[in-house]
């Protein structure tokens, strides 16, 4: 079989192998990694596989794997094909605001077996032997949605998956990586599932029991832009991911050492009632009427922003995210205009009084300074 068509994220992906560079048994090797979601659908994309860098891939093919041996085809054939879905998710016009009916995130997914959809959303950073044996625990008590990305359906908080060949690294490297097929990795594949819980997970290196606790949804939002190839082109991006993540119903941080604590864990997560703090937007803009003046500090205006009154989610003009918590949200939000250390701190002192045993003005000297740094607060010296 020299050509076959798989659904992943709603696309419809034709695989053509090149005849004069992929033997047969290579051929058989591909297909069985996909079979669990070929379709009969028409094709939106096509991808062109061939082995060697001699290889001719023709000139109608934008998406296409060119593999220097047949060892790595099956990896850069995911890589390519979940690539491809996700690039059909953006609008052809994403250079200016868009309003996607669904959006594409690089993210694990599993379903429970109360059939609620989990996003696991920063778990490449796990790195890739972690990442495999995190779904492996997962999976034994969980569907599988997917290893590497999801989408999430807007208007009804559905995530599906991209339920690719598992990805295992059996000796922790990059090179020693395999694309194992769902049945031989004993995995029961899911479609799709109501969104529930979006997780964050931070490994431990020390043993100990796991632990999770509710994460702010604006920290959530900075986590998670980084996943989303469309979120720089959203008209108000942490606006509508907040939104996102608010539809999903909650977000939190799980620390642990051993994966095996963490399918029990999400349950107990699950079965617990979580309220989370109103997200506003906040003011982006700065005064440009007051003269500056030395010593004098002023706020950067951002593209985009919001706060649940704790925590603040800032998007700079460069597209970086970036949270700040503390005293941090209400220094910047008191420096729309150029303003003093003297009388920034009378204002931050005015609006949440006096801090006992600490000097207030050391404090908001610390708080400039770590704005400054992020580039998000300019400082006359």
């Amino acid at each position: 079989m020299m050509r076959f068509t798989v659904g992943v994220l709603g696309t419809a992906v034709e695989v053509v192998l090149d005849r004069a560079s992929i033997s047969d048994e290579l051929a058989e090797e591909l297909y069985r990694g996909w079979q669990h979601c070929v379709t009969d659908r028409q094709p939106a994309e096509q991808v062109f596989v061939a082995i060697g860098h001699r290889a001719v891939v023709p000139e109608e093919y934008t998406w296409f794997v060119r593999a220097l041996s047949p060892d790595g085809a099956a990896a850069q054939l995911s890589d390519v094909i979940v690539g491809t879905a996700l690039a059909t998710l953006i609008p052809p016009d994403a250079d200016g605001p868009v309003r996607p009916v669904k959006v594409g995130i690089y993210a694990g997914g599993t379903v429970t077996s109360g059939g609620e959809g989990v996003l696991y959303g920063d778990l490449a950073n796990l790195g890739g032997h972690r990442r495999s044996r995190v779904m492996d625990a997962l999976c034994a008590r969980h569907e599988y949605l997917s290893d590497t990305a999801l989408a999430l359906e807007l208007s009804t908080g559905i995530i599906g998956g991209a339920a690719k060949p598992f990805t295992r690294f059996t000796h922790g490297r990059l090179s020693s990586r395999v694309e194992v097929p769902l049945a031989e990795a004993g995995f029961r594949p899911g479609t799709s599932a109501l969104g529930r819980l979006v997780v964050f997970l931070d490994w431990l290196p020390e043993p100990g029991p796991a632990s999770w606790e509710p994460l702010s949804l604006p920290e959530a939002a900075v986590r998670l832009a980084p996943a989303m190839p469309i979120f720089p082109a959203l008209q108000h991006p942490l606006q509508e991911l907040v939104t996102m993540l608010d539809r999903v119903s909650a977000s939190v941080r799980v620390q642990f050492h051993d994966e095996r604590d963490l399918p029990g864990l999400i349950e107990d997560v699950l079965s617990t009632q979580i309220e989370a703090p109103l997200v506003l937007p906040i003011d982006c803009a700065v005064d440009e009427s007051t003269p500056p003046r030395r010593g004098a500090m002023r706020r950067v205006p951002l593209r985009d922003g919001v706060s649940d009154g704790t925590t603040m989610a800032m998007l700079r003009v460069d597209r970086q995210p970036l949270a700040v918590t503390g005293i941090a949200p209400h220094v910047w939000d008191l420096s729309r205009s150029w303003i003093s250390a003297e009388d920034l701190t009378a204002a931050l002192v005015e609006r949440l009084g006096v801090p006992d045993g600490v000097d207030p003005g050391e404090l908001v000297d610390d708080a400039v300074r770590q704005l400054v740094e992020q580039n998000v607060m300019v400082r006359l010296d």
